[in-house]
């Protein structure tokens, strides 16, 4: 493995490329878009700790997507030979990448189930789908500006147990779930912790909030009890696993209805 640097702006690799490298974010922030109708539109924005590019290294397909350096940035760089090395002499460089591997097989696990599901009841009738059809294109990343997404803890139970009663949220998708009670959980990915006890009303990976291009939502990230945002439920056991913040205040209750763990998610148009 090798670490890389690129100046802001740079793009690290473009839709259609056929690298196979994943990085690693060290510093700095990367934009992850795709193009549509001429512009492209920004998925995820990505910071320290977070993996992009990994699945280049299991499947024999072209990039999906472009990544682009949001800022100066530094990267560790695996190719899918570093990978294989690792495996044999050094397992514990992997955790970063499995964890990645999970989320997204989570994410895919969590989508196909509920089509299986509406398919089963509506036929062969389309679902609705999380992110929007594109196609490839080279236009610079389209971003509207936004002064802040703001998450605050909005209950005395969800204030005593987080790991931040409030927070600028600056990354995308910015994941919540359960702090593990036995320490640190290698194999979870998340940005925010809350503490909970049996019986268990968050799961370990909650539910995320979630960007694509001007728009914002949180997707339940497959929790046992989903997510109520705005009076919604979402989640596996609902009609939907994603549902759209508005601008300025959102409440968002984790776990059931009557959950103690209640957050504000403020958005603030730029």
């Amino acid at each position: 493995m090798r670490t890389q640097s690129y100046p802001a702006n740079h793009v690290v690799f473009r839709e259609g490329d056929e690298s196979q490298d994943a990085y690693r974010i060290l510093s700095g922030r990367v934009d992850i878009s795709m193009g549509t109708g001429g512009k492209r539109i920004l998925l995820a924005r990505l910071g320290p700790g977070d993996i992009f590019g990994e699945m280049a290294m299991i499947e024999d397909k072209a990039r999906s997507a472009t990544a682009t350096a949001a800022e100066d940035l530094e990267v560790e760089v695996m190719s899918p030979a570093d990978f294989n090395r690792a495996i044999l002499q050094d397992p514990a460089r992997l955790v970063p990448y499995l964890a990645s591997f999970f989320e997204r097989l989570r994410t895919t696990n969590n989508m196909l189930r509920m089509e299986m599901r509406r398919r089963g009841a509506v036929g062969e009738g389309g679902i609705d789908r999380l992110h929007v059809d594109v196609a490839h294109g080279d236009s610079s990343v389209h971003v509207l500006p936004v002064a802040r997404v703001l998450l605050m803890a909005a209950s005395e139970h969800a204030r005593a147990r987080s790991s931040a009663e409030e927070l600028r949220v600056d990354k995308f998708p910015f994941r919540i779930g359960r702090m593990s009670s036995g320490g640190a959980d290698v194999l979870v990915q998340n940005d925010f912790f809350v503490r909970d006890q049996e019986p268990y009303q968050i799961s370990r990976n909650h539910c995320a909030i979630d960007r694509e291009g001007d728009r914002f939502y949180v997707r339940d990230r497959g929790s046992t009890l989903g997510t109520v945002v705005n009076g919604r439920p979402v989640g596996l056991r609902c009609d939907s696993i994603s549902t759209p913040l508005k601008a300025g205040e959102n409440r968002i209750v984790l776990g059931s209805a009557n959950s103690p763990y209640v957050f504000l998610v403020r958005i603030d148009g730029g």
